[in-house]
């Protein structure tokens, strides 16, 4: 009977303590999963956002991990012009380019309560090329940004 109660305590503190972390913060940090091919995160709220030719804007309200935002398959190696503007209210938010050989170029971190905004020229190499918008920290933010080529993806939420 002792046996069976410790080990029930044993199984009770081990679920507690698997259920408490959350992998989707640890993406973060983490270049060879943000590299990877698919998605992860989770969304604790609604996400508001808007696609359009020109631009991709988005208010996010509770974000962990990684969502790609932006595609493009260039023919040849080129350059793509990107303006950004972002608003955090809380948590961690990057966006980073990832080029066709699982390179990554941080094209902005932002990790205190502010607002910046910025232009950046991209080197695309040929091959496919996406953005992620990566954060941690149950992340609270606007953002809005604007690429001259490529297809930009609705977050998944």
């Amino acid at each position: 009977m002792k046996r069976f109660c410790l080990l029930k305590l044993f199984l009770i503190s081990t679920l507690l303590v698997a259920c408490s972390r959350n992998p989707m913060a640890a993406i973060y940090d983490n270049d060879s999963k943000i590299a990877s091919q698919g998605n992860s995160y989770n969304y604790y709220q609604t996400v508001d956002q808007n696609i359009n030719d020109s631009d991709f804007t988005a208010s996010v309200h509770g974000m962990d991990g990684m969502d790609t935002v932006w595609t493009y398959n260039a023919d040849t190696d080129s350059d793509a012009q990107i303006t950004y503007d972002i608003s955090l209210k809380s948590g961690n938010v990057k966006l980073v380019l990832i080029s066709p050989d699982d390179t990554l170029e941080t094209i902005f971190e932002i990790t205190n309560k502010e607002n910046i905004n910025g232009a950046k020229t991209l080197s695309l190499p040929k091959g496919k090329n996406s953005i992620k918008l990566v954060s941690k920290d149950k992340a609270e933010f606007d953002i809005s940004f604007c690429i001259d080529k490529g297809d930009y993806e609705k977050l998944s939420f």
